[in-house]
């Protein structure tokens, strides 16, 4: 008992910084006004309106294309599973409509149908777009890397090559000085032989 009064606690302790965001609010908006395009005649004013008004459809499938905003901003702000989550929502204010009123036409079922999979589409499309955003991403930061790596290679070639060119030139300078001082020495002591021998 007291595992379930401490996880209901810090749910509730949540709250707040939920109600904090601005996105939870935009999505409360939405599915409010969906709610109240399906369920007239809990406002007056909405029910006043003629159904067949709205770009001739009926007010009820304008409600329902409507419930298509809420689903499609969930999943764009909250990734996979709270899109999923809110097109439960949105089918689950849709169907008791159905039942409230006297006459389901066949565009009735037709038309959820249709938001189901329309939803459903729109989740899986977001998700894969986030996915492939995020490998791009990864792709992005690993050809930074190498480009990182290649330019400390580089400057490692540079210094090595470096060290080569000044050990070379010591190189040339020490055979210099061994062929100008032995060798030249040697020489003189050579042609002074020389000369003895011949005089």
């Amino acid at each position: 008992m007291k595992k379930v009064f401490s996880f209901f606690y810090s749910q509730i302790r949540r709250l707040p910084r939920l109600f904090a965001n601005v996105h939870i609010w935009i999505l409360i908006l939405l599915f409010t006004g969906g709610f109240f395009l399906h369920y007239p005649q809990l406002l007056p004013f909405i029910g006043q309106i003629e159904p067949d008004s709205f770009l001739y459809l009926t007010r009820h499938s304008v409600g329902r294309l409507i419930m298509l905003l809420p689903v499609t901003y969930t999943a764009l702000v909250f990734g996979l599973r709270p899109g999923l989550l809110s097109l439960v929502l949105a089918i689950a204010i849709i169907i008791p409509n159905i039942f409230v009123t006297d006459t389901v036409t066949p565009d009735d079922i037709i038309e959820i149908i249709g938001i189901i999979i329309i939803g459903l589409v729109v989740n899986l499309w977001l998700e894969s777009y986030e996915t492939d955003k995020k490998h791009r991403q990864q792709a992005y930061l690993k050809m930074e890397t190498a480009q990182r790596e290649l330019q400390r290679m580089q400057q490692n070639l540079r210094f090595y090559l470096k060290q080569i060119t000044i050990a070379q030139e010591d190189e040339r300078r020490r055979i210099a000085q061994e062929l100008h001082d032995d060798t030249a020495q040697d020489l003189i002591v050579i042609s002074r032989a020389i000369d003895r021998f011949v005089t």
